[in-house]
């Protein structure tokens, strides 16, 4: 504001929603839809084991998608999430099913999915196990969520 620019760029938060229970945070985020700004909100896995595997941390996918509900009715809401494989295994059918079943949930509450490779080395403790996903695996997983009727932009 005090340079005039929020006209010509886009205020964007990253965030895990995991503090979205404090007032502050909400107050922020509902600054950022008032400015026409947006929230990418990470979501890599959205079972139990799989948020555990993933981020290292005790997420229930009831508190994750809670969180994501109310981030999307304080500002326009992204759901960003990183595709790849671990061990040279991607996400099973049962991760995959649970994560599609959160974004079928909140369809109607987000503007899409940013799903996405690794695009540099990870910097993770355990960032040898990491690696992309195969071409046509990433692309099948973009059309799944997209047949839910959600607009996604991938970047494999």
């Amino acid at each position: 504001r005090d340079y005039s620019l929020l006209d010509q760029l886009k205020v964007r938060l990253i965030t895990n929603g995991s503090l979205l229970h404090r007032p502050m945070v909400k107050k922020g985020i509902a600054r950022i839809g008032a400015m026409n700004g947006e929230v990418w909100f990470k979501v890599d896995r959205a079972s139990t084991g799989g948020i555990v595997r993933v981020n290292g941390v005790h997420l229930r996918p009831s508190r994750v998608k809670a969180a994501l509900l109310e981030c999307a009715g304080l500002a326009p809401t992204w759901v960003q999430t990183c595709y790849f494989s671990i061990d040279g295994a991607e996400a099973d059918e049962n991760e995959q099913r649970s994560y599609l079943e959160l974004i079928e949930s909140v369809r109607e509450k987000i503007k899409g999915v940013h799903l996405y490779g690794l695009a540099r080395p990870s910097l993770q403790p355990d960032a040898e196990k990491l690696s992309n996903v195969p071409p046509e695996s990433f692309r099948r997983f973009a059309q799944r969520i997209s047949a839910l009727g959600v607009g996604v932009v991938a970047n494999p």
